[in-house]
């Protein structure tokens, strides 16, 4: 019985026995994934692309994932190409427009309007334009209620001949009803104290400046300034419209400030830091000027002098 008891210890304390391990051949050997048709996050080609359709205009995400494939075989998702373009601080429209200021986009919208006096520019070439000359992009919808707002006559001219009498009699519908939520006005200097009323009668401008004799400035730069009163190139005329007259007359006493004014303007060199509103006025000023070379040149282009 004893020995039967030593045998069974010596075998119960021996070496377990190990299963043997299978080996398996690796699943990815190669380490392709889904991902291995994809170009790489720094890839130059892709950016070089991706700039290429952000001039163009073309900003939606899908499209040009769509485009990618089909033109230059690059498989690339949207989510990929939305993160490579905020990268690449390629940003869209829509983005840029919410995030610029108000002065600084109506200002962008008016420089562009001075370069086109005859009023021929539409949204879709405004918006082109201030790309081209500027890198920024704003939403054709915001730059076509600006323009309305700027120059809702120049709005009214462009486009086919129907569509250009449907505005213009909605134009003259709003004009009508006393639609007052445009607001028209122009922003001049504080020298510019008055201006004669519509009926065409003198006011106290026109008493102040004699008509026979030059407008003097004082000296500058050690020259005297001399200029000719503008009055004297306007002689009076019996076709001139009677809603002109009061624009003649503000102009002949304006137009001596106006370029006093620039020669003060050209005469400052360099410019500190400004406050808030002097910063306004100044952006206040350009939009005037801008709109006023806009209405005039229309004026000169539908003239015809004798």
């Amino acid at each position: 019985m004893f020995e039967n008891e030593d045998t069974n210890a010596g075998s119960s304390s021996g070496p377990a026995q190990m299963a043997p391990i299978e080996t398996r051949e690796p699943r990815n050997r190669l380490g392709r994934n889904q991902y291995k048709d994809r170009p790489a996050r720094d890839d130059p080609y892709v950016a070089e692309k991706l700039k290429a359709y952000h001039l163009k205009g073309i900003n939606d995400k899908k499209q040009i994932s769509k485009l990618l494939l089909e033109e230059h075989g690059i498989t690339l998702s949207p989510s990929s190409i939305a993160r490579r373009k905020k990268e690449l601080e390629l940003r869209s429209s829509r983005l840029t427009t919410r995030q610029l200021g108000i002065n600084e986009k109506r200002q962008l919208i008016l420089d562009q309007m001075a370069k086109d006096p005859a009023g021929k520019y539409g949204p879709r070439m405004v918006k082109q334009r201030i790309f081209e000359d500027t890198g920024i992009h704003l939403t054709r919808d915001y730059i076509r209620a600006e323009m309305k707002i700027l120059d809702p006559v120049g709005s009214s001219t462009r486009g086919p001949a129907h569509v250009k009498a449907r505005r213009q009699r909605r134009l003259e519908d709003e004009n009508e009803g006393g639609d007052d939520s445009v607001d028209h006005e122009f922003v001049f200097d504080s020298r510019m104290e008055s201006v004669p009323a519509s009926s065409g009668e003198p006011s106290e401008s026109d008493v102040d400046m004699p008509h026979d004799s030059p407008v003097s400035f004082p000296q500058e730069h050690g020259h005297p300034l001399s200029i000719p009163n503008v009055s004297q190139s306007l002689p009076p005329s019996n076709t001139t419209s009677p809603l002109l007259l009061p624009v003649l007359h503000a102009l002949q006493n304006m137009i001596p400030q106006m370029r006093s004014l620039m020669r003060d303007v050209n005469s400052i060199e360099d410019v500190q830091s400004l406050s808030r509103q002097e910063h306004a006025s100044l952006l206040d000023g350009m939009e005037s000027s801008a709109l006023l070379e806009r209405a005039l040149s229309r004026l000169v282009s539908k003239s015809h002098p004798f």
